[in-house]
């Protein structure tokens, strides 16, 4: 009985294989937690080339915005190229969606207008496309889940000019006029006419205190409002201005005479204005001196007859035209002549109509912005 007990007590103090037999025991749960592990890093690579999948094909469908019918194809071959062959078709034509992209809201509404400016792309991997992640464990404890990334890419208005700094137009002419500010797509096809849009009245010279509706007899429909409503241009827009000239209907209205309006002969000058890096080319006017561009390095220096003015003074000269960019931080001046030299009638002063305005605070005339937005 003693060497039963001696031997029962050796057996139990001798410690040998004990962690060899522990180690057995935990092998099943450390393989599992490390498989568990991968499959985790696995949805979560998955989850990072979705993302750039998407990232790159709604930029890429913006910059076909225009044709919207190719928008889903263009979209789909860039999802493609930036995910691995055996992750399948990620995007569909149904993932593809063009829309409308609020900036203040941060809202993005389906459909296609002439306001379209924006293009959203979600990129799949599920079980309903057979292509579902592969896991090594995780299935026996829960359904692989479905992986998706969603990215909305938007056109932003491009930089223009703000409303103008100052207008002045002058009260001593005979003529009646007006100034106007619109948008001109002058990266599109088609007549001049058709590519006109947002017109926006500012200014007119007729004299404060008296109603030209009433004066003219009803010849003139409208007069600037205010506040001021300006023209925001789009991507290939180009913020352009108008003179609208009424020979000697300004001086018969003010004295309270109303010819008849068929008798009243009416000049339209469309600057039409074009842009190339910047610089602002005035293609609507080509064929007339009317207008005169000036850019300063300050506001002051915008002033004619200021010390140190790069803008000319004095009658019968040539016009001159500022052809460098509106730089940030400067200022363009513009002087317009209200009757074309080539029109007769003409004191060439280029005072008549003066407009000033500000360059961008940041970039150059056209640039557009197309980035991620959500």
């Amino acid at each position: 009985m003693e060497r039963i007990l001696k031997a029962t007590t050796a057996l139990a103090r001798n410690r040998k294989g004990a962690i060899a037999m522990i180690a057995a025991m935990a092998a099943p749960a450390m393989v599992g937690t490390a498989a568990l592990a991968i499959d985790f890093g696995s949805w979560y690579y998955a989850q990072g080339k979705l993302q750039a999948a998407a990232d790159s094909a709604a930029l890429a469908g913006l910059q076909v915005i225009e044709r919207p019918t190719e928008v889903p194809d263009i979209a789909r071959s860039y999802a493609a190229n930036n995910v691995p062959a055996d992750y399948g078709n990620v995007v569909t034509a149904a993932d593809v969606v063009v829309g409308i992209w609020n900036p203040d809201t941060r809202t993005f509404t389906p459909g296609s207008t002439p306001d379209t400016n924006a293009v959203r792309v979600t990129a799949v991997r599920s079980g309903a496309r057979g292509n579902r992640v592969n896991t090594i464990l995780a299935h026996m404890f829960t359904s692989a889940p479905d992986i998706q990334a969603t990215a909305i890419a938007a056109r932003q208005l491009n930089i223009q000019y703000e409303p103008p700094v100052s207008t002045n137009l002058s009260n001593e002419a005979h003529d009646f006029n007006e100034l106007y500010a619109y948008c001109f797509n002058h990266a599109g096809t088609g007549s001049a006419e058709s590519r006109r849009s947002q017109m926006t009245l500012i200014s007119n010279n007729y004299r404060a205190g008296r109603d030209v509706i009433a004066d003219s007899g009803g010849v003139i429909t409208a007069v600037p409002t205010d506040p001021l409503v300006w023209p925001e241009c789009q991507d290939g827009q180009s913020l352009s201005f108008r003179l609208r000239n009424l020979r000697s209907a300004k001086n018969e209205w003010e004295n309270g005479r109303r010819p008849a309006p068929n008798s009243i002969t009416t000049f339209n000058h469309y600057t039409d204005t074009r842009l190339d890096r910047g610089a602002e080319l005035y293609d609507g006017i080509s064929s007339v001196r009317i207008l005169e561009t000036v850019r300063c390095d300050t506001q002051a220096l915008c002033t004619p007859g200021t010390t140190g003015s790069p803008i000319r003074t004095g009658r019968n000269r040539t016009p001159t035209f500022s052809n460098v960019p509106c730089e940030p931080g400067k200022f363009m001046y513009y002087g317009w002549e209200d009757r074309p030299p080539e029109l007769g009638g003409s004191d060439r002063d280029y005072d008549d109509i003066r407009i000033l305005m500000r360059c961008p605070r940041q970039g150059r005339l056209g640039d557009g912005f197309a980035r991620l937005v959500g």
